[in-house]
């Protein structure tokens, strides 16, 4: 053995390490070339793959990336999105002129997405760019969630990869994008992140020992999830409580498991301070009217099927898979014969991916129970700060219970608020969820992370999530890129046309009125679709925007849908220049009356767009 003197060390020659030290030291190297390859290869390796997925869907084309991905409820987003990126979160008066389109009216809580919006359009003047580039990035980011609750539960290596970017590719990642901001889906995989850290220890434990990644991770996931939508927010914290819930029953003490509440009080603060200046706007403004009314049967109406969820959708390029798709299909068509409670759209499906995670996690929870029941004394003693398969089974129970119709959703709209209305959108909880009880699953069998069999499951769940998840939505995307495209270039086309007759800055009245939000289309025209020649044109300042029921749109409101001469006057002294129409938003028989009392107050409009669809004519003639 070397010396213990110091002083010997010191003056004699270095004794050469004894042979049995060398594997120590082999060990250190190991050690911390797994750490190398470890984490940070996993993440880098599901970012990567994460935006490949996304790129593959818009044909490696950043400008297919400039078009709007729809109409209705999405074009509002946009609309939000560009307020931030002109630096006015709150809103301003480039829409619902002259008053204003001021968004505290009607608050959604999405300030990350909002924000992360407003920084891509410091890069850009595209006007669907930004939030298009939300989404596109919300694909790397929920692969990241997702290794992340892979991580926690116990899964690491190729098997995790997959198994992540699996969960980041469910239907409702790619069929979303009217509900953009759910469809980024990354704050719902942290909430159950958070959920599994509270039930089992984890979080606390960190707590206690000073682990700093863990707490910096856990806090900005609390910021995240708080400021990601009321809907990611709430779910967040009734899944908190609920994994506080599972500790009581696993005799925690009752300081423990308050302190597990202590991430749900966060959030619900992060969500609080994002919605408070949209309450104290709203109380020194007051409305005339309700701006969005909810009724707690609402939450029925929206709610989710788990039929659905439980198939996966008919769009699929594995072989084979021919056979569920027509299942699918054929259950969706009966599903519909007649008006029925539930969310109905592929959206809220599964994937083939999902059905060999449930059919594992049956299948694997029963070979691990006979195992346990056979074990000496009929227990397996679990270990600490292992995430339990019941803790992960019984927030998925509870998540169930708020996704079905009639089930406690309602009870929460009639007993607490049916602004949450829409408990289908539980959907990437629910597949976060079955993702993690497969990773508990799989090491509760003690199979291996790396070698053989780990990298031969991920061969083939690869070709499965790539087959089934990925190619398939190529198509889907083409369907709202290409009219996408159309409509930018026509909202493009027209305000050259009608920037070039009128090039000062000045406001456009848009008939016929249209309230603003949440009201049924008016004839052919979208309830939104004024939208489109407000937000491909921004030289010019648009009237419509102005939320429903309050101050601001009270103008629009007493012009209505047809243009008196006696109003001429008042627009040109609010500083409007123009008149745009939009005909879709006429019968045949109002059109026609309408262009003869246009025409023969306005004369013959300066600007045409949109095929026949858009006139625009000269308040000075």
């Amino acid at each position: 053995m070397p010396s213990q003197n110091t002083a010997d060390q010191r003056t004699t020659a270095p004794v050469p390490a004894p042979a049995d030290d060398v594997p120590a030291r082999r060990t250190v190297a190991d050690r911390a070339r797994a750490a190398l390859l470890g984490w940070p290869a996993e993440a880098l390796a599901v970012v990567l793959l994460g935006s490949a997925m996304v790129a593959h869907a818009f044909r490696w084309d950043l400008d297919r990336l400039r078009a709007p991905l729809g109409m209705g409820d999405l074009l509002y987003a946009y609309a939000t999105a560009h307020m931030w990126g002109r630096g006015a979160p709150f809103g301003d008066d480039s829409l619902g002129y002259p008053a204003g389109m001021h968004l505290p009216y009607y608050p959604t809580g999405d300030a990350v997405h909002n924000a992360l919006a407003g920084l891509f359009a410091l890069f850009t003047d595209d006007p669907f760019l930004p939030l298009n580039m939300v989404l596109a990035t919300s694909f790397p980011l929920t692969a990241l969630a997702g290794l992340w609750l892979l991580r926690v539960v116990g899964l690491r290596g190729p098997v995790a990869v997959v198994a992540a970017l699996g969960l980041t590719a469910i239907p409702f990642h790619w069929l979303r994008p009217d509900h953009v901001y759910l469809a980024t889906m990354y704050p719902a995989v942290l909430a159950v992140v958070l959920a599994l850290l509270v039930g089992s220890g984890r979080l606390a434990q960190a707590w206690r020992e000073r682990r700093v990644v863990v707490l910096v991770a856990s806090a900005v996931a609390m910021l995240l999830v708080g400021a990601g939508g009321i809907y990611y927010a709430c779910f967040a914290i009734l899944l908190i409580a609920c994994a506080a819930l599972y500790r009581v029953f696993r005799g925690a003490r009752w300081r423990a498991v308050v302190g597990s509440l202590v991430p749900a009080g966060v959030v619900a603060v992060v969500l609080g301070a994002t919605l408070l200046p949209s309450m104290l706007w709203a109380q020194a403004h007051p409305t005339t009217g309700d701006v969005a009314q909810r009724y707690p049967v609402e939450s029925v109406v929206y709610s989710g099927s788990l039929s659905m969820a439980l198939l996966p959708t008919p769009f699929s390029d594995l072989p084979g898979a021919g056979a569920l798709g027509r299942l699918a299909q054929s259950m969706y068509e009966q599903a519909t014969l007649t008006p029925t409670s539930g969310v109905l759209v592929w959206s809220n499906s599964g994937s083939v991916f999902t059905m060999i995670a449930i059919a594992f996690v049956a299948v694997g929870a029963l070979v691990v129970s006979r195992r346990r029941s056979r074990a000496t004394g009929d227990q397996v003693p679990a270990e600490q700060g292992r995430v339990p398969l019941s803790l992960v089974l019984g927030l998925l129970a509870a998540s169930v219970l708020f996704f079905v119709p009639w089930g406690l959703n309602f009870l929460f709209a009639f007993l607490v608020t049916p602004q949450l209305r829409g408990w289908d959108r539980l959907v990437p909880v629910l597949f976060a969820l079955v993702v993690a009880a497969a990773g508990v699953v799989w090491s509760d069998l003690r199979w291996p992370t790396r070698g053989r069999l780990a990298w031969g499951v991920s061969a083939v769940l690869a070709v499965v999530v790539v087959l089934d998840s990925v190619t398939p939505y190529r198509a889907s995307y083409d369907a709202l890129v290409d009219p996408g495209l159309d409509e930018l270039a026509a909202g493009r086309t027209y305000a050259r046309a009608l920037d070039a007759a009128l090039p000062e800055q000045c406001g456009v009245l848009q008939l016929p009125y249209v309230a603003n939000p949440e009201v049924p289309d008016v004839e052919a025209l979208g309830n939104y679709e004024h939208l489109v020649p407000a937000l491909t044109n921004p030289g010019k300042d648009w009237s419509f925007g102005a939320i429903k029921a309050t101050p601001d749109s009270a103008l629009p409101e007493e012009i209505g849908s047809r243009l008196e001469p006696d109003e001429l006057d008042e627009l040109r002294d609010h500083g409007f220049c123009a008149v745009h129409i939009d005909w879709r938003g006429y019968t045949a028989e109002e059109a026609g009356a309408v262009r003869t009392e246009v025409g023969g107050l306005l004369g013959d409009p300066v600007a045409t767009g949109h095929g026949d669809d858009w006139s625009a004519y000269a308040l000075d003639r």
